[in-house]
């Protein structure tokens, strides 16, 4: 016997923000009928907003499934370890002013602060404003990019900012939250030490 209770599970991105609805038809002829409403609507609707989808949310789209795309999120980690890596390479090392190690230091800074400003552009074109304000992530990794850019222009001369600039490294924990398999790991690690 078919059950006569089905749930609807609605857009994320939409008015109900992906809540679930729960219905229950009398009879399963009557449940066979809302299904085949439903999946006419939900097609319509496709049909409908793909009508109306601009080249602009194509290519944000596209930027979107880039972003989110293994590659990318593996080479941003690498470029954050890296990140990472090097200012604790600078802090150790602190090159004399003028020299060769010091200008090698500024040019991979220079490389860095470009790397995480494409990174930025791209999350901010595929999430475009208010999916990109919501995560505080987004708004963080902002001001690390500014802080960084404003540290680079010498006739800003900003009292601190390059000390701001190593909030970089603080996107090191950002990297448990984006790789998931590392945070299983993480929480199965510190779960396994509780007594």
């Amino acid at each position: 016997q078919e059950t006569l209770i089905f749930s609807i599970r609605l857009r994320a991105d939409g008015i109900n923000s992906g809540r679930s609805a729960i219905l229950k038809a009398a009879t399963v002829h009557e449940m066979r009928e809302w299904m085949q409403a439903i999946n006419l609507q939900v097609q319509q609707a496709k049909k409908l907003a793909l009508a109306q989808k601009s080249c602009i949310n194509e290519v944000q789209d596209r930027a979107s499934a880039l972003y989110h795309s293994n590659t990318v999120q593996c080479i941003m980690a690498i470029g954050i370890v890296s990140s990472y890596l090097v200012s604790i390479a600078n802090a150790q090392l602190v090159p004399p002013k003028g020299s060769r190690q010091e200008l090698q230091m500024k040019q991979i800074e220079i490389f860095f602060t470009v790397f995480f400003m494409i990174e930025l552009a791209l999350n901010m074109l595929g999430s475009w404003m208010k999916v990109f304000l919501q995560d505080p992530w987004n708004v963080f990794d902002a001001i690390v990019v500014l802080f960084s850019v404003a540290a680079l222009v010498p006739s800003l001369r900003l009292p601190g900012v390059s000390v701001l600039r190593l909030l970089r490294v603080l996107k090191m924990v950002r990297l448990f939250k984006t790789l998931k398999h590392l945070r299983i790991l993480i929480n199965a690690l510190c779960a396994s030490i509780k007594p």
